[in-house]
């Protein structure tokens, strides 16, 4: 098929995706990957588990953006659920996204992820939560 690269159409994108992260959505790439019948994959769903955090023992280091984690923090309570459902229900309601990629460290972590699908809320209109600081959004610039 002859399409957006050199000839080359991608069918299946990995990358990452979140109530803060949300710069895929808008990408154009992003428009011509789903014009041409292709999904996304996202992962990044927690942000390191940054998302899944309780606000008091969340790093100092994320001290600069305690406003867009308070509006987090404030979304989750206004609709009666929890961070991990907020996420996978975001993710879930996103139309481009295919499948969801998740890492754990052990199987009640799996086990709460697939609990928590059960509980997750259709919430794909959240832009007011989205932030476009790569500061924040690129765990690798994160600083100890």
């Amino acid at each position: 098929m002859v399409g957006l690269y050199g000839g080359y159409s991608p069918k299946i994108v990995q990358g990452p995706l979140n109530v803060l992260d949300q710069r895929l959505l808008h990408h154009p790439t992003t428009k011509s990957l789903q014009k041409c019948g292709g999904a996304l994959h996202a992962r990044s769903l927690f942000l390191q588990g940054l998302l899944l955090m309780a606000p008091r023992n969340r790093p100092a280091r994320f001290v600069p953006w305690a406003k867009a984690l308070e509006r987090f923090d404030a979304r989750v309570a206004s609709l009666g659920t929890d961070p991990l459902a907020l996420c996978l229900g975001f993710a879930l309601s996103t139309p481009i996204v295919a499948r969801l990629v998740v890492g754990v460290e052990t199987p009640s972590q799996l086990n709460g992820i697939v609990d928590a699908l059960k509980r997750a809320p259709c919430v794909a209109e959240l832009s007011d939560l989205a932030c476009d600081d790569p500061d924040l959004l690129e765990p690798r610039r994160w600083t100890a």
